[in-house]
């Protein structure tokens, strides 16, 4: 060992056994050693980004309660990755009781980042869905600069050949996506038909005229979207453009510079908590702090798992004398691989609060107005993350299975034919 180091050791067991009766017998210990440095730091010394990625033991200060989410990082080796400041929103979920019609506040406390991407609505006071538009014709008239996808679009993707022949194909857009608004389109489109009764006469061709919200994808593809399209949109809240929120959803940046807490929303398309717990949607937002955190990873559990410390935390951090002590270790290798494609992520996610406040006093809300549209259902969750783990955004609907619909938009494109030739053809822009 060498001179100002200190020297700590964990042990670990795998066992190859058919049952308990052969584990004493058919098990295996390994000793892992491994040494740190004497001097101790506190995490806010290490918020300096050239400071990580570190591995470190933490250790809680003599006499301080840890709160209970954040122990089972303590007294072990863990990689600290990145050090991230930001704006956590404190919301609880609530639940509606379908016996008695009332809503509460169950579960423990929820953290949602400033930086989390899933879409809300403002709960009206009637606890129902809040208001959105039910056809792309009412979207036109509002003309929002974005608006939100809650179901799949059929549409006609406007494309241009290499010889700068426009072409138009027919497309679908899948729920969850925002599309850019680009001013009105009204086209005559001819189709065939043949009269006769055995078809055999010349081809006739029927006009008809159609009007379209021009808009553009994520990836910058010109969609046209007629009118008589219906389905359930929602304009993204845009702070320079306040004439018309009520048909609104909005990011948490935007519900924490905008509106003033406490208040009620509804998630309705995005990524569930980290960790499987009670979660309907409904959320109590509380307040909102800011907090310096530092996303890290364990080494030496069975499974590797992405945790988040907050900076104030009262534990001393011993930093490790030498890094390749664990380069043998395969948590250890898992472990930096899982930091690096996930604690981006990971950081912007909801989590539950390591204070385990479950023992909260029980909250009531009552609804001005019963809403019989309003039936809440619990979602499957997401587990712990590891490498293998993806979590997907879901559509988070009173009335529909929380499946997102995939449109690959790819396949079977049906090209269509613009009237030409000096039909009509009439373009307005807004």
């Amino acid at each position: 060992m060498a001179e100002g180091s200190l020297r700590s050791s964990i042990q670990t067991k795998s066992s190859v056994g058919q049952d308990s009766s052969s584990l004493s017998s058919s098990s295996s210990a390994q000793i892992f050693e491994f040494t740190w440095a004497e001097e101790t730091y506190r995490l806010s010394d290490l918020t300096g980004q050239d400071q990580f990625p570190r591995v470190v033991n933490l250790e809680p200060d003599e006499g301080v309660e840890i709160s209970y989410g954040l122990r089972p990082y303590l007294n072990q080796p863990v990689i600290l990755n990145q050090c991230v400041s930001k704006r956590d929103v404190s919301a609880r979920t609530v639940y509606r009781d379908k016996t008695t019609g009332k809503y509460f506040e169950v579960g423990q406390t929820l953290l949602i980042p400033d930086s989390y991407e899933g879409w809300f609505e403002i709960v009206p006071p009637s606890f129902g869905r809040a208001e959105f538009y039910s056809s792309i014709e009412q979207v036109a008239k509002a003309m929002p600069r974005k608006f939100f996808t809650r179901n799949s679009v059929g549409g006609i993707i406007v494309t241009k050949t290499k010889t700068g022949e426009t072409v138009y194909k027919e497309r679908k857009v899948p729920a969850g996506v925002i599309l850019k608004t680009d001013g009105l389109f009204t086209a005559q489109w001819k189709t065939e038909t043949q009269s006769g009764l055995f078809k055999r006469k010349e081809k006739q061709y029927v006009t008809r005229e159609i009007q379209y919200l021009r808009c553009y994808t994520p990836d910058r593809l010109e969609i046209l979207i007629p009118f008589e399209h219906s389905g359930k949109f929602n304009a993204v809240y845009d702070r320079d453009k306040t004439t018309e929120t009520s048909h609104s959803i909005y990011r948490m940046k935007d519900l924490i510079e905008s509106c003033t807490f406490p208040m009620m929303v509804r998630l309705i398309y995005g990524k569930a908590p980290v960790v499987p717990c009670i979660f309907t949607g409904l959320l109590a937002i509380k307040d909102c702090q800011k907090r310096d955190t530092v996303i890290g990873s364990t080494i030496v559990n069975k499974r590797n798992v992405l945790f988040e410390l907050p900076v104030d935390t009262f534990c001393n951090v011993q930093l490790s004398s030498n890094d390749e002590q664990f380069s043998t270790l395969t948590g250890f290798r898992d472990a930096r691989k899982l930091c690096k494609k996930y604690a981006v992520s990971f950081a912007s996610m909801i989590k539950l609060s390591p204070d385990m406040d479950t023992d909260k006093e029980l909250k009531e809300y009552t609804p001005k107005k019963t809403s019989q549209s309003d039936n809440l259902q619990s979602l499957d969750l997401i587990k712990d993350m590891n490498i293998a783990d993806s979590p997907r955004e879901e559509m988070f609907e009173a009335d529909g299975s929380g499946e997102v619909e995939e449109d690959s938009g790819t396949d079977g494109d049906k090209v269509l034919e613009l009237a030409k030739d000096g039909e009509k053809k009439e373009e307005t822009m807004c």
